[in-house]
């Protein structure tokens, strides 16, 4: 993808918030212009937003992701939240390679 790289360094500044935001935000300015930089900055808003809603609803998650997860949603504390309690307990079966593998998983028998 063009830009691709500028890109995901300033979704992911943005999404940490993180010191490098600015330099990240310049960047992808010169690659994609004002315009671009607006439409990168809306859909990482609506991603965070669909993710708030998605808790407070308390839509399960895919089995790759109950799979993928498993290692460290218990340690860190994800577990512990009331929407959890929707999604069906999957046993680790070692971390996806790639995000297509992660949504392929297959949960336990």
């Amino acid at each position: 993808m063009p830009d691709g790289s500028a890109l995901l360094k300033f979704a992911t500044a943005a999404q940490n918030n993180s010191d490098d935001l600015a330099q990240a935000r310049a960047d992808l300015i010169n690659v994609v212009g004002q315009a671009g930089l607006v439409e990168a900055a809306a859909t990482v808003a609506i991603f965070n937003g669909l993710v708030r809603v998605a808790d407070g609803t308390g839509i399960q998650l895919d089995d790759g992701v109950l799979a993928d997860s498993a290692d460290y949603r218990d340690r860190l504390g994800v577990n512990g939240y009331g929407g959890a309690q929707n999604s069906r307990d999957i046993d680790n079966q070692g971390r996806a390679q790639s995000v297509a593998e992660m949504f392929s998983a297959k949960p336990n028998a």
